[in-house]
């Protein structure tokens, strides 16, 4: 007989070919005719479908921690809050320039206006008032000596000059304060200014005595007789002596109603 694989012939009675090893057909191999056992299912094997096993977790690195660390909290976003922010503080500054606008556009920051424009004239008065004292003492004090009318009205010229810058400069500071009195809801700007002008009106008159005395003197025969002019001087000096005394009280009134009233 021949190998049904390779075609080699075979012994008779043979199970397997020499040549190939394949089972001669019809001649199973021993092992093979023996039945197999059956295997046996236990009782309490499951039926259904096998149970999922999960993969066991890599094994850890050496080193590595016990637990993984948690990953960071995500950061806040403060993109709204400074938006608001920004949103508040330009809301502050419209108020502002409103309250501003809204102020000096009235008779109240009119009014405060005017009052500073004349505080700053009278502050500036206090100078020339110092220097003009000065001038006329010297005058007074050499009249004895002066030899003639010319040397007089040179030095009364000068004197002269400064009083009527001073009135310049007292009339504006009248104009302003009686603008004062023309603007309407400022109460205690206008009584502030009525005391103002009275002031100026007082310091006005100082200036006219002034005057007339200078006046007085240059008509005079020189050298001057100081006997001879004695009485007019003392006139003089005493209605200066009064005129000062209400610039005082006054400048005292004007600073206390503003310190009172804030204004």
């Amino acid at each position: 007989m021949f190998c049904e694989k390779c075609g080699k012939e075979i012994k008779e009675g043979s199970a397997f070919c020499t040549s190939c090893g394949a089972p001669v057909q019809g001649k199973p191999a021993a092992a093979e005719s023996q039945p197999s056992a059956p295997v046996p299912v236990a009782a309490s094997q499951p039926t259904g479908p096998a149970p999922v096993v999960q993969p066991a977790p890599p094994p850890m690195a050496p080193g590595a921690p016990a637990f993984a660390p948690l990953p960071p909290p995500p950061k806040k976003k403060h993109t709204g809050l400074i938006i608001g922010i920004v949103a508040l503080v330009l809301v502050i500054v419209a108020i502002v320039l409103v309250l501003v606008l809204v102020v000096f556009s009235s008779d109240t920051g009119q009014a405060k206006k005017l009052i500073n424009r004349a505080a700053q004239i009278m502050t500036a008065l206090e100078g020339k008032g110092t220097t003009l004292g000065t001038d006329l003492e010297t005058l007074l004090s050499n009249i004895d000596t002066t030899k003639s009318a010319a040397d007089y009205e040179t030095a009364a010229d000068k004197i002269r000059g400064e009083v009527k810058a001073i009135n310049r400069d007292l009339d504006q500071a009248l104009t302003y304060a009686s603008e004062v009195q023309k603007l309407g809801g400022v109460p205690d700007y206008k009584e502030y200014a009525s005391i103002v002008s009275d002031l100026i009106r007082t310091q006005k008159k100082e200036m006219i005595q002034l005057t007339e005395y200078l006046d007085y003197l240059g008509q005079q025969s020189f050298p001057i007789n100081v006997a001879a002019i004695t009485e007019r001087t003392n006139q003089f000096v005493s209605k200066m002596k009064e005129l000062g005394a209400q610039v005082d009280d006054l400048k005292a009134k004007t600073t206390k109603f503003k310190d009172d009233k804030n204004l």
